[in-house]
């Protein structure tokens, strides 16, 4: 599900965020993993730009953090935000 701050139609340098769904830790607020504090640092910063893509990415059976599985997450800097990357193309 694609969160679009302001005109991104055509616009070159888009900043887009990926969030993968994580039920306890977004919803339910989980103190076994950080994902909700990083959805909400996602959705401040997104509120801050110009422009801007969160990609939030809903999960059929994610696995809970309170399960002990791997989770996979997104490689690069902790704030996830990466301008004129292939991903920048998706939410059409």
């Amino acid at each position: 599900m694609p969160i679009v701050r302001g005109d991104v139609i055509g616009a070159e340098d888009v900043p887009v965020r990926v969030h993968s769904e994580c039920l306890t830790g977004d919803a339910i607020g989980s103190l076994r993993c950080d994902c909700r504090d990083q959805l909400e640092d996602s959705l401040k910063r997104l509120g801050q730009m110009e422009r801007g893509v969160l990609l939030y990415l809903r999960q059929e059976a994610a696995a809970s953090p309170d399960q002990q599985d791997p989770r996979v997450r997104a490689p690069g800097p902790r704030d996830g935000y990466r301008a004129g990357e292939p991903g920048a193309g998706l939410p059409r």
